[in-house]
């Protein structure tokens, strides 16, 4: 009887082992490639903790809390954002405020167009509401201060949960931020606007004719008009105006019907307005030259 319960044993053991064998070779080596393994040779496989290669490595621009979440997050792929037709508005919620991503610099915010012209275009209003004394320069305005600003930004503006309100704040901090150093830049010394009260044009002026403050003007004034490619060859300059590039690629991208190519992006950029066959440089034109 014993012998008869180890034969069965021994019969079931070998039926199993066979059994495994024989499904793990189907998986591994037959049939489509749908019912195939993930190993290394296989088109799905992406090897070993690696993820997904296409897909954009995190940019963390906080080593707190924020880093941890983009580490959960990573930040949508550009290719994988289809632009929408020519004309066609931003996405909007049920309220109908406008949905926005960071971009992969986490530096501005994206409508659901790729387009960060939105997020900037109601900024400028936004600054227009309410100036303060202290702002004379970004750096200068309190956190208190910058709260407001953001809060009538959400007004208008919503973004998907997963994204955490710190990270979105970070986003348009650093959006708003530069969005009010070039509207400072273009009424220095003597175009204020006529959203600017008398009281705190004075507290700005009082801020910019400091020896400091006019060290650090002739130093970014400097940098602006160096020659990084040589002497002679003129400054960086484009004809791309308040669109960025992003922007005019997703336009091309209309107009074309494709992704154009850096070359094409580059001749878009950085031809003269006047003249399309011009470029508005000689380093904007030797480097088209070593695009082709």
């Amino acid at each position: 009887m014993c012998y008869g319960f180890y034969n069965s044993c021994v019969y079931f053991f070998l039926v199993e082992y066979f059994f495994v064998i024989f499904f793990a070779d189907m998986r591994g080596s037959g049939g489509s490639s749908a019912g195939r393994g993930r190993g290394r040779d296989t088109v799905q496989g992406r090897g070993r903790g690696r993820g997904d290669p296409e897909q954009d490595a995190p940019e963390d621009s906080d080593p707190g809390a924020e880093q941890q979440v983009l580490a959960a997050r990573p930040a949508p792929r550009r290719a994988a954002r289809q632009p929408q037709p020519q004309g066609q508005p931003p996405a909007t919620d049920e309220t109908g405020r406008v949905r926005v991503t960071p971009d992969a610099a986490r530096e501005k915010l994206l409508d659901s167009r790729n387009d960060s012209g939105t997020a900037s275009r109601a900024i400028l209003p936004i600054f227009r509401s309410r100036w303060f004394a202290e702002g004379s320069s970004w750096k200068k305005i309190t956190a208190e201060h910058k709260g407001f600003y953001f809060e009538e930004f959400k007004k208008g503006f919503c973004w998907d949960p997963t994204y955490p309100e710190d990270l979105i704040r970070g986003v348009f901090y650093r959006h708003a931020g530069n969005r009010y150093k070039d509207t400072l830049h273009n009424m220095k010394p003597d175009k204020k606007e006529g959203s600017v009260s008398a009281d705190t044009w004075a507290s700005w002026k009082r801020d910019w004719d400091t020896a400091e403050a006019k060290k650090k003007s002739d130093i970014a004034r400097a940098n602006r008009m160096s020659e990084p490619s040589g002497a002679g060859t003129g400054p960086v300059r484009h004809t791309a105006g308040s669109r960025s590039a992003t922007r005019h690629k997703t336009v091309m991208t209309e107009e074309l019907g494709r992704e154009p190519t850096l070359a094409e992006l580059h001749v878009r950029l950085h031809l003269t307005k006047a003249d399309r066959t011009v470029f508005v440089d000689k380093r904007s034109k030797d480097k088209n030259v070593s695009l082709f």
